[in-house]
């Protein structure tokens, strides 16, 4: 049985990718159903234990369960792109 998977929408990859590339603290406000938790568990799934040991999640305790305990998509894919993701020069 293949996993179900849910593809990120373009924002979504633009946001993970901005989190990716922080290098401080980050606090991400979107709003309802603009798919946040998706986003997070793509972020946590990526760097738990790599690049960072803890997450902070501050979200209503049902919207907690479902999206990461109950969630109803084993895969998170990123949209097939032409262009690569570069650092910010600074």
């Amino acid at each position: 049985m293949e996993p179900t998977t849910k593809q990120l929408r373009p924002y979504q990859v633009r946001l993970v990718t901005d989190v990716c590339r922080a290098t401080e603290d980050v606090l991400v406000e979107q709003p309802t159903g603009s798919g946040k938790t998706v986003q997070i568990v793509t972020l946590v799934a990526m760097h738990l234990g790599q690049r960072f040991g803890h997450a902070v999640i501050s979200a209503p305790q049902e919207q907690i369960e479902q999206g990461f305990v109950k969630r109803d998509y084993q895969v998170v894919a990123f949209p097939a792109c032409l262009v690569s993701a570069l650092p910010v020069a600074g």
